[in-house]
């Protein structure tokens, strides 16, 4: 890289500026700062005066832009030399934006992924409000633990609108920045996507680290929604002792006896195959709270 000296050339005005230019340069605090810690010559300073003045634009510019890039002198073998690091704010959004990724949903409102365990559930454990306190602390208790890998999930049932996706979203989202991958689907929506390719998206959701199956129930009963999905899936998943969580609107026993019911007639067994692996994959927790959808 050639020196300013040399771009500027020797005319006596660009030497002016040059002068002008070095004392601006200088009279920079964390250049001097730089200068004095490391004792540098006047002859490495002299040599290095291209790098210091790209320091002194680039930091300027930081100042101003907020870059993700922080401007840093070094000295490398006796040079100046200027390296880019990434800032703190950077980093953040980078840590996010990778939690964010290992939250896989399905059918489920955007702002459940901006659901917090520490912010949103923390108020509810201090108030001790008793109708959640149960699935609170079970949850609690899941989320503490160091190997989530074949812990046991909940069935987490109640009315409408009091919370329960939000409690696993935020549950979720909180094992995620320990670093653990979960997918968490809207059952209804999941199996009445266009084009649902039972092989390849049961393959990715039946397999997940941790799974939530959001509004069980929710969904028209079929007798290929019953034996062809959830039964493949709840089978795979208690064969492997992978964590599984439940929301629904019905209780284990209301909705053992809303799978019995098809468009093709009752059939209890199948019904009560489904629900030995969910009772195998979770412990049912009743739900209580006022509906948070209204006002």
């Amino acid at each position: 890289m050639k020196s300013i000296s040399d771009v500027l050339g020797n005319r006596p005005s660009n030497q002016i500026e040059l002068a002008r230019l070095k004392n601006k340069i200088l009279m920079n605090y964390e250049v001097a700062d730089f200068i004095l810690k490391n004792q540098l010559t006047q002859n490495q300073i002299d040599q290095g005066l291209s790098k210091l003045n790209e320091f002194v634009k680039e930091t300027e510019k930081f100042n101003i832009s907020e870059s993700n890039y922080l401007p840093v002198l070094v000295l490398e073998d006796g040079l100046i030399e200027v390296t880019y690091r990434e800032t703190e704010i950077l980093l953040k959004r980078r840590l996010l934006r990778d939690i964010s990724q290992r939250v896989s949903m399905v059918g489920l409102p955007q702002k459940l992924k901006q659901a917090s365990w520490k912010r949103d559930v923390y108020d509810q454990i201090a108030n001790r409000d008793k109708g959640r306190m149960k699935a609170i602390m079970n949850i609690q208790s899941f989320i503490a633990q160091e190997d989530h890998s074949h812990a046991k999930g909940v069935y987490l049932y109640g009315d409408f609108g009091i919370g329960k996706s939000f409690l696993l979203a935020a549950m979720v989202n909180s094992l995620a920045e320990q670093g653990v991958k979960s997918q968490m689907i809207h059952f209804p929506t999941f199996i009445s996507q266009p084009n649902f390719a039972a092989s390849e998206q049961l393959d990715e959701v039946k397999t997940a680290d941790l799974l939530v199956i959001d509004d069980i129930g929710g969904e028209i009963n079929s007798v290929w929604s019953r034996d062809n999905v959830l039964q493949v899936l709840l089978q795979y998943r208690m064969d492997n002792v992978l964590p599984t969580f439940f929301t629904s609107n019905h209780s284990m026993q209301n909705l053992e006896e809303r799978l019995s019911k098809t468009s093709q007639g009752v059939d209890t067994w199948s019904a009560k195959r489904v629900m030995e692996r969910i009772k195998f994959l979770s412990d049912e927790i009743h739900l209580e709270g006022e509906n948070r959808r209204h006002g």
